[in-house]
């Protein structure tokens, strides 16, 4: 008897929806929930963090009415892939958080079609004003980009990126441990879980005060570096910031580049790995685990600041430049064998 593929995936999503048809009303607005988070253990300093967790259209314009704050903490969360979910539910976000000092909104993407989607949310995401913080965030704006392509992030800045162009940037929470003295629980069970389902307390409070660090340390940066961390300066940043549409293209053509070496290196070509040294090297710095300015608490900042968004563009060109070499080479020149592995 041939198996039915009726539960081939984990869970049935209650609030999932096609994001192909965005003329699907049937989906349903639950009642706006709020709750007040408990500052974590350990450190009784914190700020507890009221949530709102919704899909309500009008409840998320009367929050974007009630905060008028200049910067907010920015995350997503997204069905992970590979741990059995439904892998249509995994290419776009189910989660977006904005967080202030002390309150944050969790809207459930999932459970909201993009043509439901509030007017003053979307303005809010395109518009200079306010700054969005986080790390990863242009991940995160691609993410977005695709769930509603009325959505092209701007005013984002990456926490991750502020030091320089030779090394890779840092996660949040190795940005939170440095400025805060804060390590952020990272439980990888609520990680992983489904956040495409109606959510938990343990997976609201894991979004938001991932949203909140961002918000958090942003506002500490200031008071300890005014000389770096002012408006003049960030203004500076955001002039440079690359728009949503670029960044897909971009996206896009390093995504072809790795999968053209992944071909070649499948195909068995070998190359004299002296010839690609330069770009290797270059590569490697861009991936150290850590920022040498974010190991302890004595950290010493650049005077100048650049975007997470330029080591993209870094990488995105040694990557190329690796493909212009190899489109050099000849097949009697190419001796040695896998050194390129991105």
């Amino acid at each position: 008897m041939k198996r039915s593929n009726k539960n081939k995936y984990k869970y049935k999503y209650k609030y999932s929806y096609n994001n192909n048809n965005n003329n699907n009303n049937n989906s349903s607005h639950f009642s706006p929930f709020t709750t007040t988070t408990t500052p974590p253990p350990g450190h009784p300093d914190l700020p507890p963090l009221t949530i709102t967790y919704t899909n309500d259209p009008k409840t998320i314009t009367n929050w974007i009415a009630r905060n008028n704050d200049p910067y907010l903490g920015f995350d997503t969360e997204s069905v992970p892939g590979g741990q059995g979910y439904d892998p249509s539910l995994t290419s776009t976000p189910s989660t977006l958080q904005l967080c202030s000092s002390t309150t944050c909104l969790l809207i459930h993407l999932s459970s909201l079609p993009p043509s439901l989607l509030p007017l003053s949310l979307t303005t809010l995401l395109n518009s200079s004003t306010p700054l969005k913080i986080g790390c990863a965030i242009t991940d995160d704006s691609l993410s977005l980009h695709a769930y509603s392509p009325s959505i092209s992030l701007t005013s984002r800045l990456d926490l991750g990126g502020l030091s320089g162009s030779t090394v890779r940037p840092v996660g949040l929470k190795n940005v939170t441990k440095a400025i805060l003295d804060y390590d952020i629980p990272k439980n990888r069970k609520i990680m992983l879980s489904d956040w495409s389902a109606k959510l938990s307390q343990s997976q609201l409070e894991y979004a938001c005060r991932d949203a909140w660090a961002g918000y958090a340390v942003f506002v500490a940066l200031k008071e300890m570096y005014p000389s770096i961390f002012n408006d003049e300066r960030i203004l500076e940043i955001m002039e440079k910031e690359i728009n949503v549409h670029e960044l897909k293209v971009r996206f896009d053509e390093r995504k072809k580049a790795k999968a053209r070496i992944k071909y070649l290196k499948g195909e068995g070509f070998t190359y004299d790995s002296s010839r690609v040294k330069p770009f290797r090297e270059k590569l490697n710095l861009n991936r150290q685990p850590q920022l040498p300015i974010f190991k302890g608490l004595d950290i010493k900042w650049p005077e100048k600041l650049e975007s997470g968004e330029e080591f993209k563009q870094e990488e995105f060109d040694i990557i190329n430049g690796v493909l212009e070499e190899i489109k050099n080479w000849d097949s009697d020149e190419i001796t040695d064998v896998e050194d390129i592995d991105f």
